[in-house]
């Protein structure tokens, strides 16, 4: 398990936060013969992050084979069996801000919080 609740001025890269379209990649190295595999993401549930998960390369959302996109931050991405070898994860935020421009000033709408960083925690499991 792992908890991504720091703020960025803890300078704690590794437990950060994750913002506004932003991606958060892992990777995890899956043993031959696992079974009953599970990569988990939770969180408080008023934002929307985004799970994807691909073998051999990055897992970004837009060409990973495996990717829950459903509103809120809960998610889990179940197999049965998967091939062993590096596999790559990615929790993206695709809450954002609305900014309007105007002289001289911007106007910023949406759910502010965001821009603080929305914490969450991710759990991959497997067993042999």
């Amino acid at each position: 398990e792992r908890k991504m609740d720091q703020l960025s001025t803890a300078a704690k890269p590794g437990n950060t936060r994750i913002g506004d379209k932003q991606y958060h990649h892992f990777k995890i190295n899956l043993p031959e013969g696992a079974k009953n595999i599970s990569v988990k993401i939770s969180g408080d549930g008023s934002h929307n992050l985004e799970l994807s998960m691909r073998k051999d390369n990055w897992a970004w959302r837009t060409d990973s084979p495996f990717v829950l996109s459903q509103p809120g931050t809960d998610k889990t991405l179940k197999f049965d069996t998967l091939p062993g070898g590096y596999w790559y994860v990615s929790v993206y935020c695709s809450d954002q801000l609305k900014v309007t421009c105007a002289k001289n000033k911007f106007t910023y709408t949406g759910d502010k919080s965001v821009l603080n960083g929305v914490p969450y925690t991710i759990v991959a499991s497997w067993e042999l």
